[in-house]
């Protein structure tokens, strides 16, 4: 068994929690009625946590894979999981898995405000619309795809990865920032100032009114913070580059004044940290050493965010 913790945020402390569990704990979704989380992580580990019950509790899991992302739909009526070796399962009254069309390794999952599709994502390009009708294949990258986020309001998502890909001739620069309309299905490029050296972009999370949108990631080569900025035409980059602070996560709170940054580290074990953001340089609000950080999600009431630390994670693996 491996150490976690969950960590809660309540505006002014940090509380912890240790949590064992087989594998490492990756990500974490709120039932928009805010009555509890759903957690996943490594061999297939599922939890479901109550702040109120103040513990966690085991679902049986149809999969050993390395599960990476969850997110409830906004009725709160499923829950699509998203794992290593294209595992998608999906959580209702039952849990099933859905047969899926690729073996590439999957992040994350964003569903639309509406409800009516969730965008999945992951390495080697994969992307796929999942709708009422079964999954549809999006096209037009190649690179590790990490995060995605929908605008609250227009037709569109956000979607980020790294600004590399793998080729026969090996790695080439690749656009990290993507933009997908469900009326195209392709990944199109936002206008952004090409990078000079690789960067990997791990998160992305649009301000609740729709103003603004932020993304987190981190420099592959000189292991330097990354904070970006969309305006719904183009990104810009932040100075804010803070050495060997790794960036893994970033949320709103649902009020729109300030958001949370968690960061990881390239080793097992090192320090995680987190970090207030209200539009100025961030602030190192609590470090938990031992433990790199992966996720962190606000309760929709906005009362807690929710923050997952384990041992076993590492940031390029988030």
């Amino acid at each position: 068994m491996l150490r976690n913790k969950v960590l809660l945020y309540d505006g002014s402390q940090v509380s912890s929690q240790v949590i064992e569990a087989e594998g490492a704990l990756r990500w974490a979704s709120w039932r928009p009625d805010g009555s509890e989380a759903l957690i996943v992580g490594n061999k297939g580990t599922i939890l479901t946590y109550s702040v109120d019950r103040k513990g966690v509790r085991n679902v049986s899991s149809p999969v050993k894979a390395n599960l990476r992302g969850v997110e409830f739909s906004p009725d709160g009526r499923l829950a699509v999981i998203v794992g290593n070796g294209g595992t998608i399962l999906l959580l209702s009254d039952l849990l099933r898995r859905l047969e899926s069309a690729t073996s590439s390794n999957l992040r994350r999952a964003a569903w639309k405000p509406d409800g009516t599709g969730a965008l999945i994502m992951g390495n080697e390009g994969a992307a796929y619309f999942l709708a009422s009708r079964g999954l549809k294949r999006v096209y037009g990258v190649g690179n590790n795809l990490r995060s995605a986020a929908w605008h609250p309001k227009d037709d569109y998502a956000v979607v980020v990865g790294n600004s590399v890909k793998a080729t026969l001739a090996g790695l080439v620069p690749a656009p990290g920032f993507y933009r997908f309309d469900t009326d195209s299905f392709f990944l199109t490029q936002i206008r952004q100032t090409s990078p000079e050296t690789p960067k990997d972009l791990t998160c992305v999370s649009w301000k609740p009114d729709g103003s603004k949108c932020i993304i987190v990631g981190y420099d592959q080569t000189w292991h330097t913070s990354e904070l970006y900025f969309f305006d719904g035409k183009s990104v810009t980059a932040s100075d804010w580059k803070e050495e060997n602070l790794l960036p893994t996560g970033f949320a709103w709170h649902p009020s729109g004044r300030y958001g949370l940054i968690v960061t990881g580290g390239m080793n097992r074990g090192e320090t995680g940290r987190v970090l207030s953001y209200d539009g100025a340089r961030p602030s190192v609000i609590h470090q938990e050493p031992d433990y790199n950080i992966s996720c962190v999600t606000w309760n929709p009431r906005g009362s807690y965010a929710l923050i997952l630390g384990s041992r076993g994670a590492r940031s390029f693996s988030a």
